[in-house]
């Protein structure tokens, strides 16, 4: 579908018969819902820690397991539960990627909480 269109286009623009485009690794899933338990408890643990968030689906442009589980039939969120600054989202998969000590603490806070209320 869209990477197909992506590898025409490309033979379009290089119009060389010596390269060639292929395709090999395709993987798709729809969106997990933004209407559910999971979903609605992230939002409410995220709001307590940090009062004026903004809570919203985003694509993640990085490689993750959430397109398994999605095609299972499971429910699967990237959720990192981080306040980057510029600086510290600049070292991500980085040598010397960090995050402040205080983020790294609330990030647990929020995610054992989230995990809590999931499971009482």
């Amino acid at each position: 579908a869209i990477l197909n269109d992506v590898k025409a286009k490309l033979e379009e623009i290089v119009n060389d018969p010596k390269v060639r485009f292929e395709v090999i690794l395709q993987r798709y899933s729809e969106a997990s819902p933004n209407e559910s338990e999971v979903y609605t408890v992230y939002q409410d643990v995220v709001r307590e820690y940090v009062e004026d968030a903004l809570f919203a689906p985003m694509m993640g442009v990085g490689f993750t397991d959430s397109v398994t589980f999605r095609n299972m039939g499971i429910d699967a969120y990237g959720f990192m539960a981080s306040l980057f600054t510029l600086e510290e989202a600049s070292t991500v998969h980085g040598h010397n990627e960090r995050i402040s000590v205080d983020n790294l603490r609330m990030g647990c806070q929020v995610m054992f909480e989230v995990v809590r209320r999931l499971v009482t």
